[in-house]
């Protein structure tokens, strides 16, 4: 990977979407750009030859308009996890190993450690992940609706 141009090319459009729409969230929502957590993830292209049908939509998925891109999680994505309490379970992502130690565990670790939450990863990569899914599609739990999680 470290040798494909087109690889570094789907990661700088995913990082320019990804910066639009924060920067719209953040100008909706009343966060500061450092109530952001920032969660190592890859991306992979997706995108298909767009054909309009005639009422000009997609016929099908994973076509996008011309000049954009589809894209999906290339490993599993560990933001589409489930919180339980003060626990974090997500999906196991299969990150570069360094030294013995997947890195993109050990930045989501330090990342939630620094909420006092305990992350915990499962192996969804042929259960859910392959077929567009995480942790979070394949768990059901019971979520207190009546906290205000934006003035925690």
């Amino acid at each position: 990977l470290l040798s494909d141009d087109d690889f570094f090319a789907t990661q700088s459009y995913a990082q320019e979407k990804i910066d639009e729409n924060l920067k719209l969230l953040l100008g909706e929502v009343p966060l500061s750009p450092n109530d952001i957590l920032r969660i190592p993830t890859l991306f992979k292209d997706m995108t298909m030859p767009w054909t309009p049908d005639y009422d000009g939509l997609p016929p099908r998925l994973h076509r996008a308009p011309p000049g954009e891109k589809q894209l999906a999680a290339m490993l599993p994505a560990v933001i589409n996890g489930v919180v339980v309490g003060s626990d974090y379970i997500a999906a196991k992502p299969w990150g570069p190993v360094i030294n013995g130690k997947d890195v993109f565990e050990e930045a989501v670790v330090d990342i939630y450690r620094k909420l006092d939450i305990s992350v915990h990863f499962v192996d969804d990569f042929f259960s859910h992940h392959v077929n567009g899914g995480e942790v979070h599609c394949g768990t059901n739990t019971f979520r207190d609706n009546k906290v205000a999680w934006w003035d925690l």
